[in-house]
């Protein structure tokens, strides 16, 4: 089967419906002015969104570092070990030891939902299906997740994303630890990291860049520690809109006069 337009048109979802439907295999190419995206399906099932070119960025590595699995240390010498041998990532992380079995795929399948999470944010671009198996890709680790479950995840998380950013509406937004607030003991690991994270000195977008978490998680997380009533945005913070203050009007008092 081979399939392509424009995004315009048939919408992402559209189309990984009917991929997955038809239970297909082979790699959806998206196209958005410089940007370039790869889905491969296996069966109908997601298998990978990394693109196998060598001068192509590799999205497993962005996360694994961004999520504090890898330093950047370690990565440089990775990359080293790959120019040097041409030898797959997944099959470099794990028989050099840098994860497990059970950690890569983990964060294969973490990787995948965040990358689907952020294309389905174009609105604009251009697609184009091959349907041929012999495109999909094999890795030391592989993985084959639901089409229609990683899509409605995806969509749970544009949603509250954009409820999320009304209360937190700024990158500059300093968070707080609440007066006497106690935290509940069931807290999420999402929220017991970013929660001395939210100290009263660090912006927003350093909570973001420190969590090792990805930024739709540490919005999640903050969010819910604001309705628990843990933590509190600073009076430091500017809000996103000020009301001005109305100024009352006093009389002023009639003169007094003076006895000659």
């Amino acid at each position: 089967m081979a399939l392509q337009g424009n995004l315009d048109d048939f919408s992402l979802p559209e189309i990984l419906q009917l991929i997955a439907v038809q239970q297909k295999s082979g790699v959806l190419k998206l196209t958005a002015g410089d940007d370039v995206a790869v889905i491969f399906f296996e069966g109908g099932r997601v298998v990978s969104t990394r693109d196998r070119r060598r001068n192509a960025r590799d999205p497993l590595k962005t996360f694994l570092v961004q999520t504090g699995r890898l330093s950047e240390a370690q990565l440089r010498q990775i990359e080293t070990i790959e120019a040097e041998s041409r030898r797959e990532l997944t099959d470099i992380l794990q028989s050099g030891n840098y994860l497990t079995g059970d950690e890569l795929a983990r964060s294969l399948e973490h990787q995948i939902q965040d990358t689907m999470h952020q294309l389905l944010t174009w609105k604009a671009g251009a697609y184009h299906f091959s349907g041929d198996a012999r495109t999909v890709p094999k890795f030391a680790v592989n993985v084959r997740l639901n089409t229609e479950g990683l899509l409605m995840e995806s969509m749970r998380r544009m949603d509250e994303s954009v409820r999320y950013k009304e209360t937190l509406s700024s990158p500059a937004m300093v968070l707080r630890p609440k007066a006497i607030a106690v935290p509940p003991k069931d807290l999420t690991p999402a929220e017991h990291r970013v929660l001395p994270l939210a100290d009263g000195l660090r912006p927003l977008r350093d909570i973001v860049a420190q969590s090792k978490l990805v930024e739709f998680e540490v919005y999640e997380a903050l969010h819910h520690l604001l309705e628990l009533g843990v933590i509190e945005i600073s009076l430091g913070a500017a809000p996103p809109k000020v009301t001005p203050i109305v100024r009352e009007e006093v009389e002023a008092p009639p003169p007094r006069s003076i006895a000659i």
